[in-house]
């Protein structure tokens, strides 16, 4: 089991990566906020299926060129489902620093559990330092 707030060097889905932290699962009243706010008005039976990133992941690089190439590794690796770019200019006042999280399919390899989603935020050192 991999402790919440520790640090797992050189990861092996990304060499490039300086490391990969792990923030901890969502929180249950978190999960439960997310989905009440923005799922529950439009879709109040289903809300907590639209939750995606209750398994989550960071992985931290050193500057943008290696982040570009990690990304790169995990679409080869994974089956994506989702990619979120916070680097674009017109999310400069929405989130507070620059990243990419990608939604990927796990599963373990004897397919013995049930397929999930999992997010995978991709940052720089600089941004991952200032949370």
């Amino acid at each position: 089991r991999w402790p919440q707030y520790s640090v797992w060097p050189k990861p092996r889905v990304a060499r490039m990566a300086q490391f990969a932290f792990n923030p901890g699962v969502k929180t249950r009243e978190a999960a439960r906020a997310k989905a009440f706010v923005r799922f529950a008005p439009s879709n109040k039976d289903d809300q907590y299926r639209q939750l995606l990133d209750l398994a989550r992941v960071s992985l931290i690089f050193a500057n943008a060129t290696l982040l570009r190439n990690g990304l790169d590794a995990i679409i080869d690796q994974f089956e994506v489902v989702a990619v979120h770019n916070y680097y674009n200019p017109q999310m400069a006042s929405i989130v507070t620093h620059k990243r990419i999280d990608v939604y990927v399919v796990v599963q373990d390899d004897n397919m013995s559990f049930t397929p999930h989603i999992c997010e995978i935020r991709l940052e720089e050192l600089p941004f991952h330092l200032i949370q």
